[in-house]
């Protein structure tokens, strides 16, 4: 599972709240928030961003920026723009670029644990027969 967490950056002079996504690789931006803080154009992009339920999501532009954190300049940091988002967030890529090595662990928002013993395995395929409707796709 990956975490959650808010953080304030500097965006071009532009400031707003981002959500960390160790999930995403990539910043990623609503459209809304796009056109509400930035008035230029953006760029054609050719990313796609892939899903967790496996569908595949078309960017509508992609643009660069200079990113202003904790007093460091980080030069061309490239935001991709989705047209249903809600809140922009912040990928692995300047994650890294950021070095954002903190302790989130008041953030998590969901924690999952797997136990791959057999009895598990054996409850959730008694659950998946029993219900079978439910999952079927019809």
């Amino acid at each position: 599972m990956y975490k959650l967490h808010r953080l304030s950056c500097l965006w071009v002079a532009k400031c707003f709240k981002l959500e960390l996504d160790f999930g995403a690789g990539i910043l990623v931006i609503p459209e809304s928030v796009f056109l509400e803080k930035y008035d230029y154009n953006s760029q054609n992009t050719s990313v796609r961003l892939r899903c967790y339920n496996g569908s595949v999501i078309k960017p509508s532009g992609e643009f660069c920026v200079h990113v202003e954190h904790q007093g460091n300049i980080y030069n061309i940091c490239r935001f991709v723009i989705v047209k249903n988002g809600s809140v922009p967030l912040l990928g692995r890529d300047l994650i890294k670029l950021l070095n954002l090595k903190k302790d989130f662990s008041e953030a998590v928002n969901s924690v999952s644990v797997y136990d791959n013993d057999k009895k598990n395995t054996t409850d959730l395929n008694n659950l998946l027969e029993k219900y079978k409707s439910l999952f079927d796709n019809k």
